[in-house]
């Protein structure tokens, strides 16, 4: 966090609407799951580094127990900085934005929008009517990747001066949480509803079902090389097989379980239309971690991933369906991209 920023421009406060809650709540969770999967990562650390410690303290004084020290140091090490680093987040992030659900309320800020920057140290800085506003954004509450509040942004695409309204919440000092971003003199969004249909659920869990099918294909594949080990045994293939199929029966109800939870909980489906009014891109982080691209339309940031239909311009109309969840439960991503019908007058 900087030392010091330029002073935040005023706010009316508002109460939390019901898409902001369940976005939060998705936040919350996140960061509840990342903290658990941290938590039980140190302590197994620490339980593997105990015949370490007492391999050392048996161990007479020479290169090897010098290499002991050496490696058992280095899991303290890094099992102290892993819990620094989640207490410093609760500290910093989570427990105050439980603090800030609790109350119930938001910060709205009206004005002149006259530059959006990305921060070096994450989110993006709004200067409104000359003051400077930090803000971690938040995606929408949808069932998907989300965006973590301090990651950086390394590309960035927004209205430029024009109206503009910030729905955000204070969780420290010069620093706030953007839960929606409103351009008034952008045309506006608007939403339709009808019930959700079986091929809506099918668009929207295709992406599961082609994950359960790669898995389904490639596992029972990777034990056949087992079945040829030492010359071809007809026994050994047929247990390979029976495993094989055991597999592919066990990922196929999986997927059909995870098929019904999304039916269960989307019982309409809802298309948001509107145009796209900021874009921005986090980059790549790790193998397993691609560059994302992410749109704010009607307001509410949404990350497409492997729904985008076509590329996505600033400015342009979009379509955005998903499965309207009820409840407590987040909004499922069916597709996104360029409108079909614009609006008259676009």
């Amino acid at each position: 966090m900087p030392g010091t920023m330029p002073r935040v421009p005023p706010a009316q406060p508002a109460p939390l609407s019901p898409d902001n809650l369940r976005a939060l709540r998705h936040a919350l969770s996140a960061g509840r799951l990342e903290a658990r999967l941290g938590f039980g990562g140190a302590v197994l650390l620490l339980a593997c580094s105990a015949p370490l410690g007492l391999a050392l303290h048996g161990r007479p004084a020479g290169s090897d127990r010098i290499v002991l020290a050496a490696l058992l140091a280095t899991v303290l090490l890094f099992v102290c900085l892993l819990l620094r680093k989640l207490l410093r987040q609760r500290a910093r992030l989570w427990r105050p934005l439980a603090e800030a659900m609790a109350g119930g309320a938001k910060q709205v800020t009206h004005g002149r929008l006259h530059a959006l920057e990305a921060a070096d140290e994450g989110g993006l800085r709004y200067t409104v009517d000359g003051e400077v506003l930090h803000l971690w954004p938040l995606a929408g509450p949808f069932d998907g990747p989300g965006l973590a509040p301090e990651q950086r942004i390394d590309r960035l695409q927004h209205l430029a001066g024009t109206e503009i309204a910030l729905h955000w919440l204070p969780i420290a000092p010069q620093h706030g949480l953007l839960l929606e971003a409103h351009y008034p003199e952008a045309p506006p969004a608007t939403r339709r509803t009808r019930p959700s249909e079986d091929g809506d659920h099918r668009r929207a869990a295709w992406h599961a079902r082609e994950l359960i099918l790669v898995l389904a294909l490639a596992l029972p594949a990777g034990t056949l090389p087992l079945a040829f080990a030492g010359g071809f045994d007809a026994g050994r293939l047929g247990l390979t097989l029976a495993i094989g199929l055991l597999t592919c029966s066990a990922i196929a109800a999986l997927g059909w379980l995870q098929v019904r939870r999304r039916a269960g909980r989307g019982l309409r489906l809802a298309t948001l239309t509107g145009p796209v009014t900021e874009c921005f891109r986090t980059p790549r982080s790790g193998k397993h971690r691609p560059a994302r691209h992410w749109y704010r339309v009607g307001g509410v940031l949404v990350c497409p991933g492997g729904r985008r239909s076509a590329p996505v311009n600033l400015g342009q109309h979009v379509d955005v369906e998903f499965l309207a969840g009820d409840g407590e439960a987040d909004d499922v991503l069916v597709a996104f991209g360029p409108a079909n019908e614009p609006p008259a007058g676009a």
